[in-house]
């Protein structure tokens, strides 16, 4: 079987610490899986996106 022409497609989750004072921001979560817990701030990558631009 030939791979010309097949692509894959790969997805990067981002998420962000952001402490201080030795506390941990959290964000909760909705109209997504889990909603309504707690976790890491945070997304996916775009394409062509820049890590540290998504992080924002």
């Amino acid at each position: 079987m030939s791979m010309q022409g097949v692509y894959q497609t790969f997805y990067f989750g981002v998420n962000v610490l952001l402490v201080r004072d030795s506390r941990l921001l959290l964000g909760k979560r909705k109209n997504i899986y889990s909603a309504g817990t707690w976790g890491l701030l945070g997304g996916h990558l775009e394409q062509g996106e820049v890590l540290e631009d998504a992080a924002k």
